[in-house]
């Protein structure tokens, strides 16, 4: 907490901690920490020590002010947002993320629109939602204008190395990423069919092969966010290797980057580079703000994301701090978004043969995934904040303990549910209590109707008690467990789950697509690759060259 709010600080590495020291003037507490040891010796006390004397520091501080002398000095600090904050922000006004609409009953508001800027197809929102059948006679009259169709089709200048099937078979993508949310997006559009091209080095691997093991090739992360996508292996701080990189760009359709605030254009990399490559080349570029605006110069993690994008101010109990949201989720979020804008320009340039610049911000995307919540605020003027599990027209809404260690989650909409939900537990107590008798009465005494249930999901067996309600017509689940995933027979007869090659084990399980495919399904059977396994293809076969690079 601070003078007038809340900060988010991730740190990972010497440098953060390096930067930290300095933006507290080094005080005499540091000099019980290696200046490695969140690399090398992180202990509970340490951890505790930081957390505390940190606390004490930023306590007085204003969040904006606290955040911007962090981010000179390379320290991932950022406030925590809430929705008056993003509608007053400089960043959010410089790239218009915000659309004033008026809606004929509620008024003018501010609207989110969305969390990419295309320079070719900008997306626009210029009327609320409508009325119901607001534009029936519209449609019963017909389309304004009949469909165009393609003029121009997608196409590589050299066939793939392997014809998977799916809607983007012939797109080739450049990945020049790191980490998550760029990988993200490249093993989405790899899953679509696209032949995706990762660039990297024995001198500069992908940073995911250094999570989760000493073996390069084998690291969970990286087996799991790379199927199907290949690996070449090019010094690009070469002259060299530059050279075989715009090459291969000059036989693809997309490039694909999250790396730092300005390293494309510092590399010769940027849009109108590469439009001199490949002039209708299209480029989709990943940055926690985006590429331009006042603060297009920061950097940050995935939780600083949800942090800024005012989804952390949300998440948490009513009247407590805000807890946050997880890396995975801000990360593949953003990887979505910018498969999915990847896609927006591609068939663009199908229809009129002009590329693009995609400019997608990772805390807008996140911004977008609350954006009821930002839009009450607007309409409404009430403050919106964290509800924990509570729901305004659901009650009982939560989740409750049970004998096996596991938990049940129930919603409960009606008196009818709330009826069948005490009979299945034997809660017969709860129906003829007072302080439950309607819904008004449940959402008033909300804490102890928790408590009261918690006292008899207990008795039972998360999934058994869970099978039963639903036969009663209560909607509730097993909260699940990540055995209890990949345990479930029904996602794997959908098969969510896929067995890709694997160089150590032969073959191992991955998570596949969400969607099926049933005009043009995608083959999914390559593991993630070795670094550099796929240079000779890429040299010897889209380049046609000689040599290594």
């Amino acid at each position: 907490a601070c003078g007038d709010g809340f900060v988010y600080l991730y740190m990972t590495n010497r440098a953060h901690w390096l930067g930290v020291r300095e933006l507290m003037g080094h005080p005499d507490w540091f000099d019980d920490f290696d200046d490695d040891w969140l690399e090398f010796s992180v202990t509970a006390e340490k951890v505790a020590t930081f957390q505390r004397e940190f606390a004490a520091w930023v306590r007085d501080l204003a969040k904006e002010a606290a955040s911007e002398q962090a981010q000179r000095l390379g320290v991932p600090l950022v406030p925590v947002n809430g929705a008056a904050d993003l509608r007053l922000s400089p960043q959010y006004v410089h790239r218009h993320f915000f659309a004033d609409v008026h809606h004929p009953v509620l008024g003018d508001a501010a609207y989110p629109t969305v969390p990419y800027a295309l320079t070719e197809t900008p997306a626009k929102i210029v009327s609320a939602a409508p009325a119901l059948g607001q534009h029936t006679d519209q449609f019963l009259d017909g389309p304004d204008h009949a469909h165009t169709p393609p003029a121009v089709k997608s196409a590589q200048l050299k066939a793939p190395q392997r014809r998977r099937g799916g809607p983007l078979e012939g797109v080739r993508v450049v990945e020049l990423t790191k980490v998550w949310a760029g990988p993200y997006a490249g093993k989405l559009l790899a899953q679509l069919g696209a032949e995706v091209i990762k660039v990297e080095s024995a001198a500069l691997p992908e940073e995911m092969r250094a999570y989760g093991g000493t073996d390069i090739n084998h690291a969970p992360y990286f087996l799991s966010i790379n199927p199907e996508i290949l690996s070449v292996d090019l010094d690009i701080k070469a002259p060299e290797g530059m050279a075989r990189l715009r090459e291969l760009i000059a036989h693809s359709d997309v490039v694909l980057n999250n790396l730092r605030p300005g390293a494309m254009e510092r590399q010769g990399l940027g849009y109108r580079d590469l439009t001199a490559i490949k002039p209708d080349i299209i480029s989709v570029s990943i940055k926690m703000w985006g590429n331009d605006g006042p603060l297009g110069h920061q950097t940050g993690y995935a939780p600083c994301f949800s942090a800024l994008a005012g989804m952390a101010s949300l998440v948490g109990y009513r009247g407590g701090p805000p807890l946050g949201a997880s890396m995975r989720y801000g990360d593949s979020t953003v990887g979505a978004a910018a498969a999915y804008a990847a896609v927006v320009a591609l068939l663009h340039r199908e229809r009129t043969g002009v590329g693009q610049f995609v400019d997608v911000s990772a805390v807008e995307t996140l911004s977008s995934m609350v954006g009821d919540r930002l839009l009450e605020e607007s309409l409404t003027g009430n403050r919106v904040g964290p509800e924990g599990n509570d729901h305004p027209d659901m009650c009982p809404h939560g989740c409750y303990p049970c004998t096996d260690g596991g938990w049940l989650t129930v919603a409960v909409g009606t008196d009818a549910e709330w009826q069948g939900l005490c009979d299945v537990l034997g809660a017969n107590a709860l129906v003829t209590d007072p302080r439950y008798a309607t819904a008004a009465y449940r959402h008033e005494h909300v804490e102890a109707l928790d408590a009261d249930l918690a006292r008899f999901t207990r008795e039972h067996d998360a999934e058994d008690i869970a099978q039963r309600l639903r036969a009663a017509g209560v909607p509730a689940a097993k909260s699940a467990t990540s055995v209890d995933l990949i345990g479930d027979q029904r996602l794997w007869d959908r098969e969510l789950y896929r067995f890709v090659s694997d160089h150590r084990e032969g073959q191992r399980p991955i998570l596949g697509p969400s969607w099926r495919l049933t005009r043009n399904p995608v083959e999914i059977s390559r593991g993630a690759p070795d670094l550099g396994e796929d240079t000779d293809y890429v040299l010897h076969e889209i380049l046609r060259t000689g040599g290594g690079a």
